[in-house]
């Protein structure tokens, strides 16, 4: 077991490390860089300690002795404040984000007489031959689930700094993101597990558990990394596009809106994405993030859409045309793609569909009458 810990242990602080050393030496040296270094750094010293007390709960080298809770602290505003650099274009460090510091500060200082105490009474205290001193104990399980509950809630606000980018996660370019999201799940649920172990009880196999998902999370972060170091310019200058096309979306669907109906080119069969994002200066996938972000549906779903809609109002006319005609008219190429269309806008076909509002029609009809 001891081998095993060891081995965990070494991999994911070491590739920790690495990642840190990655982005912080690299060739356009910037804050978001900076930041993501700082937190892979501290995540590295995290998995050393933890490592080290899995090993021998620190009997070994006392003086390390609960140095790892305001460590453990401090990676939570690291990650966020690195996800908000990288996914706000205009975000800027003020001195009041110096409050997300606080609690560690806190903790370092209720926890600075122990730090102070001699080296071989430390060794004596982890050995359990010499108790705790007394005004420590009743408050020390509080001071260890809020260390773990701190980055745990960060972790899950940092997963909202990600969210504009989740649609573009097809790209090779975006691997980093893929894993970012991975790595705070996997994060998020190790933590939980910890805090598990401080309420359950000391179980050791739950903790291997943790510092196994933590090391795999890192090297999830590494390999996606290692596919392109620059991925820190290109989550940047992503969140640029995105901010100014976020900035101008309402005008952008207006438009687009305008355009469809106005001339009814949804009623063209060979409608092309591309071909409209042209008529409105935007790149295919900008269009494709507008409709997404703005209608909660995908092009041909939002084309389909305004097809079954013009459809719907001509059947509903007192002669209308046969439906295969319609369906033609509205842009179908096939009766079989207009039917299916037509369910999954009404949950009926176009034949139930008229059925349905001629009897309607007619019951209303015999009610007028009596």
């Amino acid at each position: 077991m001891a081998d095993l810990i060891g081995s965990v242990g070494t991999i994911g602080a070491g590739t920790a490390l690495y990642t840190g050393l990655l982005l912080v030496l690299g060739r356009h040296r910037n804050t978001v860089r900076l930041l993501g270094g700082a937190f892979f750094f501290i995540f590295a010293a995290i998995l050393l300690l933890f490592t080290r007390f899995l090993l021998d709960r620190y009997e070994s080298l006392p003086h390390l002795a609960f140095v790892h809770l305001p460590i453990v602290m401090l990676a939570g505003p690291a990650i966020y404040f690195f996800l908000r650099f990288a996914a706000e274009p205009n975000f800027r460090l003020k001195p009041r984000y110096l409050l997300h510091l606080v609690l560690a500060v806190a903790v370092a200082m209720y926890m600075s007489d122990i730090y102070a105490l001699p080296r071989e009474v430390k060794r004596q205290m982890l050995a359990r031959t010499q108790p705790l001193p007394e005004y420590v104990i009743p408050s020390l399980r509080a001071v260890f689930l809020i260390t773990y509950t701190s980055p745990l809630v960060y972790f899950l606000l940092s997963v909202r700094y990600l969210r504009p980018f989740f649609s573009r996660l097809a790209g090779n370019e975006f691997l980093f993101l893929r894993a970012m999201r991975i790595f705070l799940l996997i994060c998020a649920v190790a933590t939980t597990v910890m805090i598990a172990t401080l309420i359950g009880g000391d179980w050791i196999l739950v903790k291997v558990f943790a510092l196994s998902a933590y090391s795999l999370a890192v090297v999830l972060a590494f390999v996606a990394l290692a596919r392109n170091q620059h991925f820190p310019e290109l989550l940047a200058r992503d969140a640029r596009r995105y901010d100014r096309l976020k900035g101008g979306g309402e005008t952008k669907l207006r438009q687009l809106e305008s355009l469809l109906i106005t001339n009814r080119l949804y009623a063209d069969e060979n409608l092309r994405i591309a071909d409209l994002a042209q008529m409105l200066g935007l790149r295919q996938d900008q269009l494709s993030q507008l409709i997404n972000d703005n209608l909660g549906m995908n092009f041909n779903r939002y084309i389909n859409r305004l097809r079954i809609k013009e459809a719907k109002s001509r059947l509903a006319d007192d002669q209308p045309s046969s439906i295969l005609r319609i369906a033609y008219e509205c842009g179908f190429a096939t009766k079989s793609a207009f039917n299916a269309a037509f369910k999954l806008e009404t949950g009926q076909t176009p034949t139930e569909f008229v059925k349905n509002l001629a009897f309607a029609i007619n019951g209303k009809k015999k009610r007028t009458e009596s």
